[in-house]
């Protein structure tokens, strides 16, 4: 009974306090299909789901295949594809106004998913909050991180922090064939026009919070940690 979290029973009335469903959220609800599945399989297996929708604008326009030569390839090729879902009010594990997954395919085979979660420029703890849950939830599978800090480059400035999650200790890790997850939360500060410079620049007013997560496995693809 404990791990439903704080309780009390009076008159044999048992009531669960502060209940939160976000935190009882696992690894699985997060990334709801598996890596290393084709795309016809991934595809009929999240038709079945209540909490995706395929985002049929964005795969119009952007879904197709791309051929991609990398150097380290020696003339060797892979075929890249990119299928669009977006997060449906059925979702309860992130939290923000707006969830949008992306799957990534190489010789049709899932190597990697990403998520973003778009928070409201006020709500900012609430997207801290969405970030520690799922660092605690990552960690049980993936127990080997470390943080660092984001830097928006042409500023000089922080923008954010994020955490890298590897399922082994570094000396045990492939270092060629990447498996890991990367979760990050960052200010996207809105652009206006500027009528001085006339033209258009990034302001210090907030625009919105985001959150992203990115789950990567590279074995059993031509990728390597060279290029993906």
């Amino acid at each position: 009974i404990e791990k439903l979290g704080p309780y009390e029973i009076n008159n044999n009335k048992l009531t669960i306090k502060n209940f939160d469903k976000k935190s009882f959220c696992e690894f699985e609800d997060i990334f709801p299909i598996n890596l290393g599945l084709s795309k016809f399989e991934v595809i009929s297996s999240l038709s079945t789901l209540e909490n995706l929708k395929l985002d049929e604008e964005l795969n119009r326009v952007n879904s197709f295949p791309r051929i991609e030569k990398p150097t380290y390839l020696n003339g060797g090729a892979v075929t890249k594809i990119t299928i669009y879902y977006n997060f449906t009010e059925k979702e309860n594990c992130l939290n923000g106004f707006k969830k949008t997954l992306c799957l990534d395919f190489v010789d049709d085979r899932l190597y990697q998913i990403r998520i973003a979660v778009h928070y409201l420029s006020t709500e900012r703890d609430k997207c801290l909050e969405n970030f520690n849950i799922l660092s605690s939830i990552f960690m049980q599978k993936f127990p080997f991180y470390n943080k660092s800090i984001l830097t928006d480059v042409e500023k000089n400035e922080q923008i954010g922090e994020g955490m890298k999650f590897n399922p082994t200790e570094e000396k045990n890790r492939d270092k060629i064939k990447i498996e890991k997850i990367y979760l990050d939360y960052q200010i996207e500060y809105k652009v206006e026009k500027n009528t001085i410079l006339n033209e258009y620049v990034k302001t210090s007013n907030i625009d919105e919070f985001i959150l992203n997560i990115s789950y990567l496995n590279l074995k059993g693809t031509k990728l390597t940690n060279k290029g993906f």
